[in-house]
This record gives structure tokens, C-alpha cells and sequence, in this order.
């Protein structure tokens, strides 16, 4: 559209010339090189073109290529690779590229190696991102040994590559994979070679809590780092809560958080830093909440008073309350302290570990008072508050039994120690016999010493009732009891295996879980984070403490992250597993656009799937039906990215149909057909430009304006748009542009105009675009016109600055 004549005039005078545009011929700019291969492997040639839409033809041995799944064209641009995959025998010899006038020649060289092996690799491998990849051959004989290689390097075993040898077998493992790992593996063994893809599925999903400390017990004054692991993709934002107040980074607190792992670091903790701290992971897939308690440890509260169990000539049994905090830090031992009246000394006995003492050789008739310590890891209590003197001499009343301490309730847990104290008064010392559920307990782990009684419990789930200590002499009988309750939290077992599988379409999905836990919990399954009910597809059962979930035939949509949730009176537990789905992708999405129809060739558009089977899309298969052969024949693969392709070489008046597959790992998508279409009758004018008009930069002589492409191009390019106005009388030619702007000048001031507008390709006109509104020079008001010379004058590493000149109609 650029040919055509030119003009200049200055003043009265003028010169003219013409322009012609030849369009020179396609040309390879990269030509074929020759390729050697063993038999097995996949051969690739490969072209560059000066110009994208020329048309390629393929030839083996001067006879041209019926492509199809053995042999593939794919074309990427101006690009075009030729695939042989598993070369056999008959695939040597001499491939020719034609383009025009212009030829390239290369040799095919299929080679039989001396060994080869007896399992190949595949050609894709798939896994998903963090998950190990196992890569396996088998050779002909084990004393044989292979090389491993990743692209052209060498695979040397580390902590990311596993060389693992197995009788015939040899696997790499590649630990952990990411993004990065992927591209060409290969492995030699002498002169054969085979190879794969791999392919790491990074697939975005909502943050998981791997791994972390529910509570922290830090001693006061000390610096503590709180970690959790976890995994997500993509990497999410962290938000840390404590107490209603969402922490900050200053000194006293510094969060942090990597690829994964998140933690906070709090510097000289204090008692007011203790509480429960909640963190929330959050990325575009969703979210995830853990709760973490910090525990200032302190030393712990007074002791109870000390109290007088019984008296001797020369001795005292004592015995006092815990105290009412332990700082958080579970008591060691205790201080006991004496003094007698009318000294100052005080003596000490350390490392009492009940709360209870037997203290010896005091003097008779002599006046003691007591007080007591209690110790942790942090340190020493405060005192107790001072016993009474008390007189060290042996009463001869006699009493009945009393309790002086209690038994209490308590919570225990499977294979938990416990210990159940009481202590008795009463003249003569009382016997004691413990009872469980009003049967006599007959066992060696229980004690009586010193008026205090002692029963040890292995706990396990039968240990839970009630337990009685009945204390008897001759002057009466007390009791004291306490019930024993067993939890156990809920623990999830699932099979390794069945945490992430990947399934094709139609295939059987299960996952049986067995849950143990005290009382016996209750089970809920999840989809997605949604409570799953009954439904025709997704089968669940739940029999004493196994729970399974099934679907009978998986579909895409099934795809998912699945939760079981198990939940009773000691808290609640979860679990999740993975399905992915696989299939080949849906059919592209249409309908099939064909473009720049001319009397040899058209482009053809589609987009891309709906649903790409849960893999990526590799390349789409283009093929044409032939109207005189009467069959569909496979013309190019093109690239994923590309969504078009221009088929050349038709013939006039003949009638075409196309059709185009997507293609990803797992196979090919059903085929999204056009319409036939018949190349003479395709041709037609463009539809009319379209609005909105776009008016700029009025001044008293001139104006700017602008307006959008037709929907439609006739099958043909574009080649120039038509400018007229009117001012009342009759419709004038102002201008002829190629692109959707024009300026239009020599107009007069305060008069009103209007417009219209065509667009013209190779066949003809369209009808007019014709505003409704009109212009009037002087009075219509309108933005400027485009600022001019914009240039770029610095750049920084964050920053760049720009400058421009005014436009010319302000």
C-alpha cells in the first residue's frame, strides 16, 4: 500500500516520482546441518527464515513428507524444526528444505550402537514441584555402568542427584525439584544414548503448615526466635498477631520470612511478651493460620504455710501446699528451713522433692518455727509464710484419720507417668489401701511413707475411673478420691503413597485413614477447604477408626486438595491429601477466524483450550482437508504460544476446511473444525471503520481526529482509510491515511462539520463510518494533541526520567 505516485510542490512549482515495491524473495538465513543418531533416538532439523509466512516445503530423498506422528513440523516464527522421533533404519538419508528459489540439503545418519538399552527413558517425565524425580533405565548386562548427564554436564552423585545402581537398573534421583531443574536429561552406556524432558509442575496452591513448635517457654530476660515451615506457591505474606495487635519489626520484634520458612525473633523477653502468637500465611490460593504460645518463665510463687502432720520426741512431720504459680517452670525441689526461738540462725534442708518432710534430731521440749522455698529452673520463691513455733514433744492423744491433703482430678495421657498424692493425719498413723472404680488396687507402685501415700499409673486408655484412698485406725477411717480422665489428641495415619496421586481420567481414587485418639473422635472430610456431604461421586465411610474416601471414575473437576479432620475433647487434627486430574485438553476454543484470505493462501485463528488436562500445552497440531484427495493431512505442529497459522499453497475456486488439536503430555485434544470455506468467493470489502471518534487539538484551521479498525478486513489487508468532510453543502476528500489518524487542515473558523470515514483493501471500499456528531472550529472544546519528542534522558536503578516538547494544538 506504500506504492503509489508522490508529489512535492514549492510554490508554483512541482516534481513527481513513483514507487514501486518489489517484494523480495523468502530466503533461509539458518540453514540444515547434517544430524547423527543412534536408532531409538529423536533427530531434529531445524531452519530460520527471513520472513515468517513463507511457504516451506519438505523433502526426503527428493520425495516430499507426509507428516504425521512419527515425523513433525513445528514452527515457532520465522523458525521451523523438523522432528524424526525413534529413528529406525529407513529414516537415513538426504532431507531438503525448499523455499522459494532458495535450498538447503542435510544428511540423516541412523547408527546401530554396539549395546543398547533394554528400557529406554520416556520422553516426558512429569512431577511435581518439591517432589523427587526418579529417572530409570535398564541395560542388557549389570556389568555394564552409565553416564548420567544434565544437558551437556555430567551428573555426579550430591545432595541433589542420587546415582542408585540395581542389578540391570540405573536411576538417578533428582531430590526436591523446582522450576530450575528442568530441560534435557540423558544417559549414555558406550554408544547409545537415550533421553527425556522433565517437566516440574509448579502448580499455585494455598499455604501449608509443615512444621512447628506449638509452645515456647523462655526464660525471662532471655531472646527467643519462633520458626514455622512451610510450603506454598506462589511464596505468601506473613501476619503476626498477638494479643489483638498485629506485630511490627522494631527492635524488640524482627519477623522474617523466606521460601520456607517464616519466624519471629523477640530480644530480652518480658512477661508482657508472653500470650498466644498467630500467624497467617496468605497468597492468591488462600490461607493458613497456626497458633504458637509463648511462656515467660519465672521463679515461682510462695509456698503454702507449713503445717504440722506430727510430733515426736525429737522429730516433726511437716507438710504445706505447691504454690499457686509456678512461674510457668515445673517445681524441682523445695527449701525447708527451721529455726529455734530466741536465735537468729535458720537450717536448711535442700532438695526436697515432696511436698512433705520428715525432719530428725531436734531437741525436746525445745520451740521451732518452719518455712519453705520452692525452686524451679529460673530460681528461688519468696518464703513461705512462717509456721508457729511449735514445741518438739511426742503428743499421746489419740486422733482418728484425717485428710490433710487431697487427692485431685486429673487429665492424663497414653504412656504418661502419673502420680496420685495424698497425705493423712491421725494418732496412731493410719493404714491406707487404694481402690479403682470400689475394686482394691493390689500393686507395687504404690507408697506409704511418712503419712504420705503415693500410687504411680503407667496411663493407658483402660487407666481412666475413679480413684479412692481409704485411711483407717483404730479410731475411725477417712477417704479422699479423684477421677482420671484419658484424652489422646487425634493422630491421622495415611499410606505415603496415597498423599499425592495423580491420576488419568476414569481411573479409581481412594485413601484410606486410620485415626486413633481417646475418646474415640469424630471425622469430617473436606474438598477444597468445603465440608464434603453425600454425594453421587465422592463416597465416604467411616467404620470404628478407619475412614475412607472414594471416587469411582475421576474427572478434571475433581481435581483438588482433600481434608480429613479428626476431632475430640483433647484437641483436633488434620491431614491432606492431593489429587490431580490428567487429561488431554479440551478442544481449542473457537470459532476458527480466518484472516487475509488471498487467492493462494489464509490465516487461520483459534484460542487457546478452556482446560489444558491439568499440563501444560506443548503445540498444536494444524491440519487441512485436501478437497481432491478427500482426507484430513497433517500440515504443521506450531508452538504453544501460537495461536494462528497461515496455510499456503491453495488452489482458487477449490472449497478447504481446517482444523486444529491441542496437544499436551498426555495425548491430543478433539478437534475444533471451521467452516468451508471457498478461496474465491472468501474475498470482500472490509466492514466499516469503527468509533468512537476521537477529536484533539482544535484550533481555528485545523483539527486532529482518530477512530478504530474495522471488525472486519474482507480477508484482505487494509490498505489506506479515506478522510471526508462536509460544511453544509457537499462531502470533499481531505485526506488519505494508512493508519487510524489524520490531520485535517485549511478549514474555517465558527463553521460545522462533518465526517466520514472508509476503509479500503485489495477487493474494494466499505461502506462509510459516519459520526453523529459534528465539529465546529473556534467553539468545540477538545483535549490536545499528543505531546512530541519524548525522549528517555536518565535511568537509574529504580527510577527514569522522561522528557517531551508541548503538543502543537493546545
Amino acid at each position: 500500500h506504500d506504492e503509489g505516485e508522490y508529489t512535492c510542490v514549492l510554490r508554483d512549482d512541482a516534481c513527481t516520482a513513483e514507487v514501486t515495491v518489489v517484494e523480495l524473495p523468502p530466503e533461509i538465513i539458518s540453514r540444515l546441518t547434517d544430524q547423527r543418531v543412534n536408532k531409538g533416538n529423536k533427530a531434529t532439523f531445524e531452519i530460520e527464515l527471513a520472513k515468517g509466512d513463507a511457504l516451506v516445503q519438505w523433502y526426503k530423498d527428493d520425495m516430499e513428507i507426509q507428516f504425521s506422528n512419527h515425523i513433525q513440523l513445528t514452527i515457532d516464527g520465522k523458525k521451523q524444526k523438523l522432528k524424526i522421533y525413534d529413528c529406525e533404519d529407513s529414516d537415513g538419508g538426504r532431507y531438503t528444505c525448499i523455499v522459494g528459489n532458495d535450498k538447503c540439503t542435510a544428511t540423516l545418519t541412523v547408527e546401530t550402537p554396539s549395546i543398547d538399552f533394554t528400557m529406554r527413558l520416556p520422553e516426558f517425565i512429569i512431577v511435581p514441584a518439591y517432589a523427587d524425580a526418579y529417572l530409570t533405565v535398564e541395560i542388557p548386562d549389570e556389568q555394564y555402568d552409565v553416564t548420567w548427564f544434565r544437558r551437556k554436564s555430567k551428573i555426579e552423585d550430591s545432595e541433589k542427584f542420587t546415582l542408585i545402581s540395581d542389578g540391570k537398573k540405573r536411576t538417578v534421583i533428582i531430590r526436591k525439584c523446582l522450576e530450575e531443574d528442568q530441560g534435557e536429561y540423558s544417559c549414555s552406556l558406550l554408544d547409545a544414548m537415550c533421553s527425556t524432558k522433565l517437566k516440574v509442575e509448579v502448580t499455585e496452591f494455598s499455604p501449608k503448615i509443615l512444621d512447628y513448635t506449638k509452645e515456647y517457654k523462655i526464660k525471662k530476660g532471655s531472646d527467643v526466635t519462633i520458626s514455622v515451615n512451610y510450603e506454598a506457591v506462589p511464596k505468601p505474606n506473613d501476619e503476626g498477631i498477638v494479643n489483638s495487635k498485629i506485630i511490627k519489626r522494631s527492635k524488640h520484634t524482627k519477623p522474617f520470612i523466606d521460601s520456607e520458612s517464616a519466624s519471629l525473633t523477640i530480644k530480652k523477653v518480658d512477661n508482657t511478651d508472653a500470650g498466644i502468637y498467630k500467624l497467617r500465611l496468605e497468597n492468591n490460593c488462600g490461607k493458613a493460620d497456626v497458633d504458637i504460645t509463648i511462656i515467660v518463665t519465672d521463679i515461682p510463687s510462695p509456698p503454702g504455710k507449713p503445717n504440722v502432720l506430727e510430733v515426736n520426741d525429737t522429730s516433726i512431720n511437716i507438710f504445706w501446699d505447691e504454690p499457686k504459680s509456678n512461674g510457668f517452670s515445673d517445681v524441682t525441689c523445695y527449701i525447708v528451713e527451721y529455726q529455734e526461738k530466741n536465735t537468729t540462725e535458720w537450717l536448711s534442708i535442700e532438695n526436697v522433692t515432696k511436698t512433705q518432710v520428715y525432719i530428725k534430731n531436734l531437741k525436746v521440749d525445745t520451740y521451732y518455727r518452719f518455712r519453705v522455698f520452692a525452686v524451679n529452673e529460673v530460681g528461688v520463691s519468696e518464703s513461705s509464710e512462717c509456721s508457729e513455733f511449735i514445741l518438739i514433744k511426742k503428743k499421746v492423744s489419740k486422733q482418728p484419720p484425717s485428710v490433710e491433703k487431697p487427692l485431685k482430678d486429673v487429665i492424663g495421657h497414653p504412656n504418661e507417668d502419673l502420680e496420685l498424692t495424698c497425705i493423712f493425719g491421725g494418732l496412731p498413723q493410719p493404714t491406707v489401701t487404694w481402690f479403682k472404680d470400689g475394686k482394691k488396687i493390689i500393686t507395687s507402685k504404690s507408697t506409704y511413707v511418712n503419712r504420705v501415700a503415693t500410687l504411680n499409673i503407667s496411663i493407658e486408655e483402660k487407666s481412666q475411673g475413679e480413684y479412692k484412698c481409704v485411711a483407717v485406725n483404730e479410731h475411725g477411717e477417712v477417704e479422699t478420691s479423684c477421677i482420671i480422665e484419658v484424652q489422646q489428641k487425634p493422630i491421622i495415619h495415611v499410606t505415603e503413597n496415597e498423599r499425592i496421586q495423580k491420576l488419568r481420567v476414569n481411573n479409581k481414587w481412594s485413601v484410606t485413614a486410620t485415626i486413633e485418639g481417646i475418646p474415640k473422635p469424630q471425622i469430617v472430610w473436606y474438598r477444597n477447604g468445603t465440608k464434603i456431604d453425600d454425594s453421587s461421586d465422592i463416597k465416604k465411610t467411616i467404620n470404628d477408626n478407619v475412614s475412607e474416601i472414594n471416587i469411582d471414575k475421576v474427572k478434571r473437576l475433581h481435581s483438588a486438595k482433600y481434608t480429613i479432620e479428626a476431632y475430640n475433647n483433647a484437641g483436633s487434627t488434620s491431614y491432606d491429601v492431593t489429587l490431580s486430574v490428567y487429561d488431554v485438553p479440551s478442544k481449542p476454543e473457537g470459532p476458527v477466524d480466518m484472516k487475509e484470505i488471498s487467492k493462494e493462501s489464509i490465516t487461520v485463528q483459534w484460542k487457546p483450550p478452556l482446560d489444558d488436562g491439568g499440563l501444560d500445552i506443548t503445540k498444536y497440531s494444524v491440519e487441512k482437508y485436501d478437497p481432491e484427495m478427500r482426507q484430513w493431512l497433517k500440515v504443521a505442529d506450531v508452538d504453544k504460544e501460537v495461536t494462528s497459522y497461515c496455510f499456503q499453497g491453495l488452489n482458487e475456486n477449490n472449497s478447504y476446511k481446517f482444523r486444529i488439536m491441542a496437544i499436551n503430555p498426555i495425548g491430543v485434544s478433539e478437534a475444533l473444525e471451521s467452516e468451508a470455506i471457498v478461496i474465491k468467493t472468501a474475498l470482500d470489502v472490509p466492514s466499516p471503520p469503527l468509533g468512537p471518534l476521537g477529536v484533539y487539538g482544535i484550533i481555528n484551521e485545523s483539527v486532529t481526529i482518530t477512530w478504530s479498525p474495522p471488525e472486519k478486513n474482507g480477508g484482505s489487508a487494509i490498505l489506506d482509510y479515506t478522510v471526508e468532510v462536509k460544511d453544509g453543502k457537499k462531502w470533499k476528500q481531505v485526506a488519505t491515511v494508512t493508519n487510524t489518524t489524520a490531520r485535517i487542515e485549511k478549514l474555517r473558523a465558527n463553521v460545522s462539520y462533518k465526517l466520514r470515514i472508509y476503509a479500503r483493501n485489495e477487493i474494494g471500499v466499505s461502506l462509510p463510518y459516519s459520526p453523529e456528531q459534528e465539529t465546529i472550529l473556534g467553539k468545540t472544546l477538545s483535549p490536545p494533541s499528543q505531546p512530541l519528542n519524548v525522549m528517555v534522558r536518565e535511568i537509574t536503578s529504580r527510577s527514569v526520567t522522561l522528557s517531551w516538547m508541548t503538543p502543537e494544538q493546545l
